[in-house]
């Protein structure tokens, strides 16, 4: 599990994920024409207020105390799309406050934010949080008696038979091994977790290549928020994606996750706001 110390894998990838994030925003606003001393007073600002977003979000979250079963092994998770809206709420005030258009500083931090959380999910991987679904044929869990904690930690049966050879198995008193154990798929001395998907590289590399089409886009941008709402509809629907291969998430309507429900809202918001930015105007008479 995560320690209390930021000189762990998690923490390291954390803050170098920021120092990119920070130092590739400076270089997207000079090419924008806005003042990278502004980059400078609002990464603070929004790495506070983020913070402040992604546990509120978590105190709020269905099912966030209880990822395992009936264990509650994750009682402090970092909900990032909490950390996104209190980070937007902030950048939306200070270019109120400092008088500078919101929608192009927005695409100053669009592939930045994107290559931040890449970097991040090395972390995850490392430190074993955000764990994926575990790789073994569906007979293996017959002897779970919650069906809603056998479509948690196995979505997607037919991706997750027994030989995936980049599999991983985590140590014991990792998030993913106590799940199992709670879980009754492991015995409680056994020394690794079954074999779980390692989703955390899967939307790592994902967004890399999110991160790279929109520093490419950025430079035959046709409207101001583009790259913003590129990234933000880009983001979710690879979050939404990665969400089923995902074991530390619980459904909590349908087949869905709180995560998926919050990714098609920002979907659907993207869409409207793209169509209202793009409509054509009528000539004033």
């Amino acid at each position: 599990s995560i320690g209390a110390s930021w000189l762990n894998p998690y923490g390291v990838c954390l803050v170098a994920g920021l120092l990119v994030w920070w130092w590739t925003s400076r270089r997207q606003a000079k090419q924008a024409g806005i003042n990278p001393s502004h980059i400078d007073l609002l990464a603070p600002l929004i790495v506070v207020m983020g913070i402040l977003g992604a546990k509120g979000l978590s105190l709020i979250s269905p099912g966030d105390l209880q990822v395992s079963g009936h264990d509650a092994i994750a009682t402090s998770r970092f909900r990032l799309f909490g950390w996104i809206g209190f980070g937007l709420i902030t950048l939306l005030a200070y270019c109120r406050r400092q008088g500078i258009p919101f929608l192009p500083a927005a695409d100053c931090f669009a592939s930045p934010s994107v290559l931040a959380v890449a970097i991040g999910r090395v972390g995850c991987l490392l430190a074993g949080c955000c764990w994926g679904d575990v790789c073994v044929v569906p007979s293996r869990l017959e002897s779970v008696a919650d069906a809603a904690l056998v479509r948690q930690v196995q979505t997607l049966p037919a991706l997750c038979g027994e030989r995936i050879p980049w599999a991983i198995r985590y140590p014991a008193g990792s998030f993913a091994h106590r799940q199992q154990v709670a879980a009754g798929l492991l015995e409680p001395d056994a020394q690794n977790s079954l074999p779980v998907h390692p989703v955390q590289l899967y939307e790592s590399g994902l967004l890399f290549c999110l991160a790279g089409w929109l520093g490419v886009r950025s430079r035959k941008r046709s409207w101001a928020g583009q790259g913003f709402l590129l990234a933000l509809a880009g983001y979710s629907l690879i979050r939404f994606v990665m969400e089923y291969f995902r074991a530390d998430s619980p459904i909590i309507w349908g087949a869905l996750t709180l995560t998926q429900l919050i990714c098609l809202g920002i979907v659907t918001a993207v869409g409207v706001v793209a169509v209202g930015i793009l409509r054509p105007r009528k000539p004033a008479s």
